[in-house]
């Protein structure tokens, strides 16, 4: 075979890596018989309206050629992304859950550690203890519980990271802003579950929980 040109690198697939190697050849010299081939048309308005033309155009060349599966090529690139998208909603839909469960444990823990330090935070209130300082007494506490969680699943993600490097794009597995975000969304969830808790406790008459304690 003669080499008649060498092109530019190309990716063939738009969920390929990078180029890799090929060659092409004429239909009529191919050593095997091609069966479907694709064209590709760039367009400078609505691809969709070019179809009829493209028709036309093909079955003025040859009528006896079929054309099919016309179609822009973002819905190509779309199916082909179309598994790793799945991934990332069930990845997404798995850490919403884990969020989810880990405010409701967060909020548990903290309304039955309130609920058997009533008596204490009565006493603090009638000794001259102002609400907003039981309430930043109970959301210090809490939110050093959530800081030092947040540490070990930064390490525990860091350590692990490198198993899910296959499926990031565009992102490394010790990414600092992606770790901060994730640590700030995870010290927001906890800060409110230690919040609601902690306001009702503020509001409780201290007489009647001295009564009560």
């Amino acid at each position: 075979m003669t080499i008649v040109g060498i092109v530019g690198d190309v990716k063939d697939t738009p969920a390929s890596d990078g180029a890799e190697p090929a060659y092409w050849w004429p239909p009529l010299q191919a050593p095997f018989l091609i069966r479907d081939m694709s064209i590709v048309v760039q367009a400078k308005s609505d691809p969709r309206a070019l179809a009829n033309d493209l028709l036309a155009a093909v079955r003025e060349l040859d009528p006896n050629l079929a054309l099919a599966h016309v179609r822009p090529m973002d819905d190509i690139a779309g199916e082909s992304y179309s598994a790793s998208r799945f991934a990332l909603f069930l990845v997404g839909l798995f850490a919403l859950l884990a969020l989810t469960l880990a405010a409701i444990g967060t909020y548990g823990v903290v309304s039955y550690a309130i609920n058997r330090r009533s008596h204490e935070f009565g006493v603090r209130m009638a000794l001259g203890a102002e609400p907003r300082d039981v309430l930043a007494m109970v959301l210090g506490e809490g939110m050093k519980l959530a800081a030092a969680g947040a540490l070990v699943g930064v390490l525990s993600g860091l350590a692990l990271g490198r198993l899910l490097a296959n499926l990031l794009y565009g992102v490394g597995a010790a990414d600092a802003l992606t770790i901060g975000a994730a640590c700030l969304v995870v010290l927001a969830a906890s800060a409110l579950a230690c919040y609601i808790p902690a306001r009702r406790a503020t509001r409780d008459d201290p007489m009647n929980t001295l009564r009560a304690g």
